[in-house]
């Protein structure tokens, strides 16, 4: 677990509580496989959470300084979270590292990534449980270089990047629904949307 690696893959099909996140570190693939994750609530609790070894176990990284306890080449794929407050807590989830293939429901967030730059997602999808002070996905610090691409969100917000926001791009994304679609604070040295679909939003940008 020092330097991660590998490829963890739950059982086809299958169903897991959620009692505490799953711990996400370098160099490690996470294959759901088609299973679902389930807590207990829109309201409490997180499916995944960077982290790193600290010379005696795992922990997480989030409060840890920028651009240390880095984590990189990870993937998370392949099924289906609900009833938690947020499917994805990360930081410094970074260089070639990817979200893809997950279908969130009932969550107040999809994700919180705080200076994830060089971060990837693609083909996920959330709808239910979410209310219009609170994004879906929120990137705060170094949102550098992120790659969103075929994002379905039918939530209250959608996108809310803050704290410096450089080359960011989303394609072929939907916003469905809801008061904001998408929220920028603080500098934008670049963001392209392309081939957006919006359907009865109120705020677009």
């Amino acid at each position: 677990y020092r330097n991660g690696g590998g490829r963890i893959v739950w059982p086809a099909g299958s169903e897991s509580f959620l009692a505490n996140p799953v711990w996400v570190i370098p160099n490690t693939q996470y294959d759901l496989n088609g299973s679902t994750l389930f807590g207990t609530s829109a309201t409490d609790g997180k499916a995944f959470e960077t982290a790193y070894h600290n010379g005696s176990a795992l922990v997480t990284n989030i409060g840890t300084a920028y651009e240390s306890q880095v984590v990189k080449y990870a993937r998370v794929f392949g099924g289906h979270i609900e009833n938690v407050e947020r499917a994805f807590n990360f930081q410094n989830f970074n260089m070639l590292s990817k979200v893809h293939d997950i279908e969130v429901y009932n969550a107040r967030r999809f994700g919180v990534f705080d200076a994830c730059f060089y971060a990837a997602f693609e083909n996920c999808m959330h709808s239910g449980g979410t209310i219009n002070s609170i994004p879906s996905f929120l990137f705060s610090s170094a949102n550098n270089a992120i790659t969103l691409k075929a994002i379905t969100t039918t939530t209250e917000w959608c996108y809310h990047f803050s704290g410096g926001t450089t080359a960011v791009i989303l394609s072929g994304c939907t916003t469905e629904g809801g008061t904001t679609a998408i929220k920028i604070t603080g500098d934008c040295l670049g963001l392209v949307i392309d081939g957006h679909y919006a359907e009865a939003v109120k705020d677009f940008l």
